[in-house]
């Protein structure tokens, strides 16, 4: 099984791929339906155990969970989602099944 960060780091340095083009999608609690995202573009670097992302104006609030200012730290078992161009590469988001 391949791991959000393998997949990642696939998507970053493969060449024929444009990181401008992933958007991850991540629990973040406090924002609307605990879910925050980021693109390629905000992703500063993918660590062993979390990638680090650039703080916007949509991580302002709380306490910053990186030591250094305007950075943020995901672990990489907060991602539910990563999507490449819009299409769904990387999901662990929870199933809700309807039972009739």
């Amino acid at each position: 099984m391949r791991t959000v960060r393998t997949i990642l780091n696939e998507l970053k340095w493969r060449s024929d791929r444009d990181f401008s083009r992933v958007v991850v999608e991540y629990i973040h609690r406090g924002a609307p339906g605990d879910l925050a995202s980021t693109t390629g573009a905000g992703i500063l670097e993918l660590a062993p155990w979390m990638m680090v992302v650039g703080r916007s104006a949509g991580h302002a609030s709380g306490r910053a969970a990186f030591p250094e200012p305007g950075k943020a730290a995901i672990p990489y078992h907060r991602i539910v989602r990563v999507l490449y161009d819009g299409q769904v590469v990387f999901d662990r988001s929870p199933r809700t099944e309807q039972k009739a």
